[in-house]
């Protein structure tokens, strides 16, 4: 089998300058959930802090972090962080997605489509749509 790649058409996991190392840092997660079938890795997030509740996570995080590692890089003389915990954390969500729903569905799941409005054109309106007719896209759908 070859290398998983994002493809083109996938919605942006993060944005901006931090897109392609949390997409290289999903990759690596789902390539270590794929060599390791059937653990289940466990996180809990209590007052948006992610604590990990088993070995499988701690793995998985550190399999995430050795190719992005959280150290201070310099760019044109000014520091940047190679990895935050934003980073880290879209990282190991989109791998708990991946993980549940596979691949396939993940993938689907980030490809952008536009949809109409459900709105009857009367009050209460659909709470996505700014006014009635509207296209509405579909974000990623994570849980």
């Amino acid at each position: 089998m070859g290398e998983t790649v994002f493809p083109h058409y996938v919605e942006n996991v993060i944005g901006g300058e931090k897109e392609e190392p949390t997409r290289k840092m999903i990759l690596a997660g789902k390539a270590w959930l794929d060599s390791h079938p059937g653990i289940v890795p466990q996180f809990e997030v209590n007052s948006g802090v992610m604590q990990c509740l088993n070995n499988a996570a701690i793995e998985l995080m550190m399999a995430i972090l050795a190719v992005a590692p959280l150290t201070k890089i310099e760019i044109d003389g000014k520091e940047h962080d190679s990895c935050d915990e934003a980073m880290l954390q879209t990282a190991i969500n989109h791998c708990s997605f991946i993980r549940n729903w596979t691949w396939e569905g993940y993938l689907k799941a980030m490809t952008p489509v536009e949809r109409r409005c459900t709105c009857s054109g009367s009050p209460p309106y659909n709470i996505n749509c700014m006014s009635h007719g509207h296209l509405v896209p579909r974000g990623p759908l994570l849980s």
